[in-house]
């Protein structure tokens, strides 16, 4: 499913996405940033499933391209989903 945008989150806090935006600011974060790290823990978990590719993978994080997910991954760790599939994962995994 897609994250939900920064205005819906304000909505659902019942304040104005620049008050949510100041909060956040106020902690030294950002909507985007919170967003990338839900992203990234979600690409690792869904990436130690083997039967996934990475274009499903990116699909399920709300990528409307696989090459953005990618270079998001790539971004936050230096690798592509490939690369971290190969070094991080030797146990094949169930998933549903």
């Amino acid at each position: 499913h897609n994250m939900p945008s920064a205005e819906q989150v304000a909505e659902t806090l019942n304040m104005s996405v620049t008050t949510l935006r100041r909060h956040l600011a106020d902690e030294s974060s950002a909507y985007q940033t919170l967003k990338d790290e839900c992203r990234l823990e979600a690409a690792i978990q869904l990436l130690a499933c083997r039967d996934l590719t990475n274009v499903m993978v990116a699909e399920r994080l709300g990528f409307d391209e696989p090459s953005a997910f990618f270079r998001a991954f790539k971004k936050w760790t230096s690798m592509t989903p490939g690369q971290y599939r190969k070094k991080h994962l030797n146990v094949d995994m169930q998933c549903e």
